[in-house]
């Protein structure tokens, strides 16, 4: 008896040592994946060396800063998300809010934070050349050569308008304001990794004519005003689009109650399912105007009221031009 509960002891032992071993194994696997991923990431191998600085001559003009006022505050959204959240009722009210950032947002990918875009040299831009915020938007590379969060998705954007953005971001007087670094989870540094920098889903164009048209309208709402990226379905984790175009369906975390999902709608002309089934151009461009119906939604709504009528109407008829696409979204606001 006493051999056997020796025999068994050690058998017992064994195991355990080869649970520790094996959790040990582990651990270090991980910890090492991590910071491969982690340096990879943010060396710069995954960007800089695929997309070295672009030749990018600006010659800034008050038109020119005028046409990159008006997309920063409207149609582009970049107000949107590199304002303070405070003061996010004013700019939904066509307010002019500094563009100082340090907006947040918590995701599966990491603490995101919005960078501070004013002429600060420590805190903002003011250390940036014209080419290195010029391929930040295009492409989603850092000054450093590192690959920003996923966010802009500006990669179509024409020369003239990414060279009037410039123009007006290097205008901006300094506005000190510390912003924290973005922290990426694992998640986030793989994710990082695999997607790279942006790419040009077509040959870039010098410019294109800002006509009331579906053609005109297709650039507002795929690259400048990103509609179709909040309004079709989404992985959470690689940000492909999963869903019909502009059916809607993605869920967001609704910043005013972590109880809750945001879901874009269905904004096609689906009879049953589609915000503009029963839309005129006139009634399309007084909803822009009106504001959110609910509050805190992602929706840049201090953006639309500043649009010109022309831009509006050129997304009304692209989106037109799309078609009808049934996809049951829900309510704009779900319990999670």
């Amino acid at each position: 008896m006493v051999v056997q509960n020796q025999s068994h002891r050690k058998v017992e032992l064994k195991k355990k040592r080869k649970k520790v071993f094996s959790i040990a194994f582990i651990s270090f696997l991980t910890g090492f994946t991590q910071i491969v991923f982690s340096g990879y990431c943010y060396s710069g191998q995954a960007s800089t060396e695929l997309l070295p600085l672009p030749e990018f001559n600006l010659v800034p003009s008050v038109d020119l800063i005028e046409r990159g006022h008006y997309l920063v505050y409207g149609p582009a959204g970049c107000a949107r998300c590199h304002t303070e959240r405070e003061k996010q009722e004013q700019l939904d009210q066509g307010n002019e809010i500094p563009l100082i950032g340090g907006r947040h947002w918590s995701l599966v990918l990491g603490d995101i934070y919005a960078a501070n875009l004013t002429g600060d040299k420590n805190t903002g831009l003011g250390e940036w050349s014209s080419t290195e915020i010029a391929r930040a938007i295009r492409y989603g590379i850092g000054k450093k050569g590192e690959v920003l969060a996923p966010f802009m998705e500006y990669t179509d954007i024409t020369d003239e308008d990414l060279q009037a953005i410039v123009a007006f971001l290097k205008s901006l007087p300094a506005e000190n304001h510390v912003v924290p670094q973005n922290r990426w989870s694992m998640v986030g540094k793989i994710a990082c990794w695999f997607l790279g920098p942006k790419q040009p889903s077509q040959p870039l164009r010098t410019s294109i004519e800002r006509a009331a048209t579906p053609e005109y309208g297709e650039y507002l709402a795929n690259t400048l005003s990103q509609c179709v990226a909040c309004h079709t379905q989404r992985s959470q984790l690689t940000g492909l689009f999963t869903g019909p175009q502009l059916g809607g369906g993605t869920l967001f975390p609704y910043e005013l109650d972590e109880n809750y999902n945001l879901v874009p709608p269905n904004i096609t002309t689906a009879p049953r399912t589609g915000r503009l089934a029963n839309l005129s151009e006139a009634q399309f461009i007084e909803r822009m105007r009106a504001g959110s119906a609910v509050k805190g939604t992602h929706m840049p709504w201090g953006a639309f009221k500043r649009a010109e009528d022309n831009d509006l109407i050129a997304i009304y008829r692209y989106i037109k031009s799309v078609g009808p696409v049934e996809f049951e979204t829900g309510p704009v606001l779900q319990p999670r």
